[in-house]
């Protein structure tokens, strides 16, 4: 067995794609290869080798990084309707409200030193 900590990421990487390529029924699913961690490529390492199922990968690799990027997706969406105008100006008031009380605690020291 090779031991893919040693490995280098870029290397990984390239290995997966070529076998896709190679190997499109089976590799069909598997996405994010560019954006997977050391740890979930050497995962999608063992299971071009047999040593996991197709579905441990899914279940451990795959369906989390489409939720996360699926996730991003949704916050970028709804930022550009301008959502986070409005938690950024609610973001903007409670900073505002915090000035307004450290100015009236620095007015209160400054009363309390005459």
């Amino acid at each position: 067995m090779i031991d893919y900590k040693k490995g280098i990421c870029e290397d990984m990487k390239l290995f997966i794609f070529e076998w896709i390529i190679k190997h499109p029924a089976e590799g069909k699913g598997i996405k994010y290869v560019r954006n997977l961690n050391k740890e979930e490529l050497i995962k999608a390492c063992l299971f071009i080798e047999g040593k996991i199922t197709k579905e441990v990968l899914m279940e451990e690799v795959i369906i989390p990084k489409q939720e996360y990027f699926r996730k991003s997706a949704q916050q970028r969406a709804l930022k550009k309707k301008g959502y986070a105008s409005a938690a950024s100006s609610d973001d903007e008031a409670d900073e505002d409200k915090e000035d307004a009380e450290d100015a009236e605690d620095a007015e209160a020291s400054e009363n309390d030193e005459e």
